[in-house]
């Protein structure tokens, strides 16, 4: 089984205001309120992803989208690189997401449904029968990281791929604690340390992923650990 992984620090140079951060991994129309992917995101799919991706034979093959939130990504960027594959599992751990993807980017290629990569149970029944698996922007979430990615190994299909980008490092979760922790705004952000990602308080390497994963069984295709930075021209075009 093959990783392909892209692990970010990233500095945020432009954000929302404190009060819509209370929301935002709740609203599906936040994230879907970008015509365009992160910069960042994009690349990943232009670079990595296509190089890796584009000879393979992807007659009847099953594609997990783990993390879909709002289904634009999936439909816009991971099912177009499949022209002949059997269908898309687009799974997110939020029944609003998925209701929303449902409504705003159905494709009969593409079955919506909800799940948890940290839940065995919620995704136990794909077991093995995964030809790739795509999740972007999700592992840094995960309390267990390694359950995780071991969650993913048995998905997969003997020699399936597996595709990964997730934040290390991010100005993104300094600013929430240092919100959280003023009297003024704590009631927008309430308990989001718990959300902070041990790779970003404890400043992990790629090499912490790259040991663990390969003891899970996985061989690495390719990684990349660099810093990147998503810039919008405007306020009005990051709010979409």
């Amino acid at each position: 089984m093959m990783l392909l992984s892209r692990l970010l620090k990233i500095d945020l140079h432009l954000i929302r205001s404190s009060k819509d951060f209370s929301t935002l991994r709740m609203n599906p129309s936040l994230f879907d309120s970008l015509e365009k992917p992160q910069t960042s995101v994009g690349r990943f799919f232009a670079g990595p992803v296509s190089k890796t991706f584009s000879n393979m034979d992807h007659q009847n093959q099953v594609v997990m989208d783990m993390g879909c939130g709002p289904g634009n990504i999936t439909t816009k960027l991971i099912l177009p690189r499949f022209p002949n594959l059997k269908k898309v599992l687009a799974i997110d751990r939020l029944p609003d997401m998925i209701e929303f993807a449902k409504k705003n980017h159905p494709h009969p290629k593409v079955e919506y449904s909800v799940g948890d990569i940290s839940q065995w149970s919620s995704v136990e029944k794909w077991k093995g029968q995964i030809s790739n698996f795509f999740s972007i922007h999700v592992f840094h979430w995960l309390t267990d990281q390694q359950q995780g990615f071991r969650n993913v190994h048995q998905l997969l299909q003997p020699g399936g791929y597996a595709a990964f980008f997730f934040i290390l490092q991010s100005t993104f979760f300094d600013m929430c604690s240092e919100i959280e922790n003023r009297l003024k705004w704590s009631e927008y952000l309430k308990d989001v340390n718990s959300s902070i990602p041990l790779s970003h308080t404890e400043n992990y390497q790629t090499e912490y992923y790259t040991d663990m994963v390969t003891e899970i069984g996985f061989k690495i295709e390719h990684y990349n650990g660099d810093m990147k930075t998503d810039v919008f021209s405007s306020y009005g075009l990051y709010k979409g």
